[in-house]
């Protein structure tokens, strides 16, 4: 009887936990700490459907400092994250809040 408990409790945290999550609004997928910086929109998996991608960049106050010529900068880092089309919902397949150098960072290239 354990045993029979435990994998119906397995099967049903796999149903659970492995259903994707759909939103009606792209935005609804930022998180809190983050603002949009841009959005791309074209058809990623070719299924004849736009799909997009959002730019963000976190809004940390400590992420600020001064540089060195005195100035203070803003150091929070940029994001991505990618979402599919499905009917009239949108999918997340991709999410990387941190991908991103922010624009004061010295060195580095894409």
């Amino acid at each position: 009887m354990k045993l029979l408990s435990t994998f119906s409790l397995a099967i049903i945290s796999a149903i659970a936990f492995g259903q994707p999550v759909l939103k009606q609004n792209a935005n609804d997928f930022i998180p809190k700490g983050f603002v949009l910086s841009s959005v791309s929109i074209g058809d990623l998996n070719k299924d004849g459907i736009d799909d997009k991608v959002l730019l963000v960049k976190g809004t940390d106050k400590g992420a600020f400092e001064k540089n060195e010529y005195g100035e203070l900068v803003d150091l929070n880092r940029r994001g991505m994250i990618v979402l599919f089309k499905k009917g009239e919902q949108y999918e997340m397949v991709l999410k990387n809040l941190n991908c991103f150098s922010s624009g004061n960072e010295d060195g580095g290239v894409y």
